[in-house]
């Protein structure tokens, strides 16, 4: 098994479901310069909804987009964050692909992984970076096998 495909998973988790109970916030740094933020309610034909606290909800022509990053995000001493680097890293990539983006979150809706989120100690691992404890799940090592999680691997061209 290899550890790009833990790292790999691990992002798409985080990136489709904020692991702390609340939406995950993100800024969308725009071509203009400015920066928006607020939590992806969705993302169709291009374009992105995007709930924000100073704005409210509203849409975001994708083609206006420069970037997309997280607002905060997990950190970690030591190797955790090269780990945390590589995730940002993939959730940078799959942000910025409409195709991807798409499929991302569709997986809101898949029951699989509604309960792999459910165990605490995975998500736990995911937070701390801990690919060990990763590895030694196998209702996170599961999730290699769904296939919307290996079209979306396809899609990136890992």
């Amino acid at each position: 098994m290899k550890l790009t495909a833990i790292v790999f998973v691990a992002a798409i988790v985080l990136l489709t479901y904020p692991v702390s109970g609340t939406a995950e916030v993100r800024e969308f740094h725009l071509n203009d310069g400015s920066v928006i933020t607020g939590e992806i309610i969705s993302y169709t034909n291009g374009v992105y909804t995007v709930k924000s606290a100073a704005l409210g909800t509203i849409t975001i022509n994708g083609a206006k987009v420069h970037s997309i990053t997280s607002k905060g995000g997990p950190t970690s001493a030591g190797s955790g964050r090269d780990t945390a680097s590589q995730v940002k890293g993939l959730q940078q990539k799959m942000m910025s692909d409409e195709e991807i983006m798409k499929l991302v979150l569709a997986l809101k809706d898949d029951q699989e992984i509604q309960k792999v989120l459910q165990d605490p100690e995975i998500i736990k691992a995911i937070n701390s970076n801990n690919l060990q404890k990763l590895m030694a799940n196998t209702k996170f090592l599961s999730l290699l096998n769904n296939p919307k999680v290996q079209e979306i691997e396809r899609k990136m061209g890992k």
